[in-house]
């Protein structure tokens, strides 16, 4: 019988051959743990890495994006100058709890790699394709924006608007409060702020320059009374949120875009009405204008009122309320701030008054159109030469109608009278670009924001074929230009 050599290897080892192929094998399979939790996947409950990157240079920052991985609770970014990054061999990382993220206070002209992973609980995926970009101030223009407060996703999606073109792209969708109903941008262009009627808040944002992208200020502050809308002097210095208790609360913005609570906020109206529809304020930042119906008592109960502002503290002073109009559903003002529109769904239609000095002047005639159907949302043009409302006849189709206005004193053209120009396109509401080249119409139901061409000549609109998705509940448009 043979016996082992006893010069072998395997038997100065005193390790069978099997064992030394079972070592090798393990040893091969912790050396590509990452490729075996990729395969393996929600067996393991290691989560999948994220698909779809992509990177936007802007002005020394960079914007990144990428699809959604169900069921993970955060996503981690990692950075680095050069050609190369990893997750153990990066500059930076950045935390995102929402599928985009913007990175600043990058240098202009040198390349970074980016790769991005999605966490859950202590269990991190495989890293995502590497992106490289290079932030330069060659591509940067001021950026025009739009912004969409989605009332059921609880998201601000936020769209670039070509100034040459009108078409929109997708710069993002952030995370914000409970049911938005608004959104206001400081005119200087660099913060932006969301109000929320279910957890009656108020988020603020810095805005990138480069890309448009939200970035949170840090914890949300109270508005109180479920506020509906918001706006923000021409100063940038206050911001005031309508509320649906009949209260305005006030604030100031400080240099760094902080808000904090003018004293004596929230300011309680006077108005008997049980839901505001309408908010505004005037150029100059002196007065405010609300529009409240009372839908729970009869016709004629629904009210205007004008509220003096001390400029300086940002308090809200003396109510002015006018009453007998018929229920309201809208109010907006002219570019002038001169003028006042509003809407009266049982009333002759759509009525005007002219203001002075924040007052509303009862003792003028006051000017009606026709009622084309339930104008929820109105909103005059840059110019001050055409008035749009958008309807709400039949259970889904929306229609939008242009009026002629004079532009000097904000009454309607005499012999005029609404003219539907957009038909059955579930528009709920409306917004010009800061140019006032472009119109947008923007729809819950089919959760989109459409781009359509003006003519100042006439008021018509043409479709530019460019339709952008939005969040679910899709509420309230605005549009800015970024510094």
């Amino acid at each position: 019988m043979k016996t082992a050599n006893p010069s072998s290897g395997f038997r100065s080892s005193g390790r069978h051959p099997a064992f030394l192929l079972l070592g090798l094998f393990a040893a091969s399979v912790l050396a590509s743990c990452d490729l075996l939790n990729s395969f393996l996947g929600s067996n393991l409950g290691t989560p999948t890495a994220p698909a779809a990157f992509e990177a936007t240079a802007g002005d020394g920052s960079v914007m990144l994006a990428w699809s959604e991985v169900s069921g993970v609770d955060i996503y981690t970014v990692y950075y680095k100058a050069g050609s190369a990054v990893s997750k153990t061999a990066y500059d930076k990382s950045k935390s995102a709890s929402g599928t985009t993220t913007t990175i600043d206070t990058l240098t202009n002209g040198e390349q970074y790699a980016f790769l991005v992973v999605s966490v859950k609980g202590n269990l991190m995926s495989p890293a995502s394709l590497v992106k490289f970009c290079t932030p330069t101030t060659a591509s940067v223009k001021a950026l025009e924006m739009a912004y969409v407060a989605n009332f059921t996703d609880n998201t601000v999606s936020a769209f670039t608007i070509d100034p040459a073109t009108g078409i929109l792209v997708s710069a993002g969708v952030f995370a914000t409060g409970t049911g938005p109903t608004g959104i206001a941008i400081a005119p200087a262009g660099k913060y932006a702020y969301a109000c929320s009627s279910t957890d009656s808040k108020i988020n603020a944002y810095t805005i990138s320059s480069g890309t448009g992208g939200l970035t949170s200020l840090g914890s949300a502050i109270a508005a109180g009374g479920s506020p509906s809308f918001i706006a923000i002097n021409a100063a940038g210095t206050c911001l005031y949120t309508a509320n649906s208790n009949n209260t305005v609360s006030a604030f100031k913005i400080g240099t760094d875009g902080k808000l904090t609570t003018v004293v004596g906020s929230p300011f309680i109206t006077g108005l008997i009405g049980d839901n505001v529809v309408g908010f505004a304020i005037d150029p100059t930042g002196a007065h405010l204008y609300l529009a409240s119906n009372n839908w729970a008592k009869p016709a004629g109960t629904s009210q205007l009122a004008s509220i003096a502002v001390d400029a300086t503290t940002g308090a809200l002073s003396t109510t002015e309320a006018i009453e007998g109009v018929s229920d309201l559903w809208g109010f907006c003002l002219n570019p002038a701030g001169n003028y006042a529109y509003f809407p009266e769904s049982n009333g002759p239609g759509l009525s005007g008054l002219p203001l002075a000095d924040g007052v509303f002047q009862t003792g003028s005639p006051a000017f009606t159109a026709s009622n084309p159907g339930y104008e929820r949302n109105i909103v005059v043009d840059p110019s001050g030469q055409f008035l749009y409302a958008m309807n709400t006849a039949g259970s889904t189709s929306k229609n939008v109608f242009v009026l002629a206005l004079d532009a000097a004193t904000g009454t309607f053209v005499q012999g005029s009278d609404f003219t539907k120009i957009l038909s059955d396109t579930n528009t709920v509401m409306g917004a010009f670009d800061p140019a006032g080249s472009f119109f947008y119409s923007l729809s819950t139901i089919d959760k989109s924001l459409a781009a359509y061409a003006f003519a100042s000549s006439d008021g018509s609109l043409t479709d530019l074929g460019n339709s952008v998705s939005t969040g679910a509940g899709a509420a309230f448009v605005t549009t800015c230009t970024l510094p």
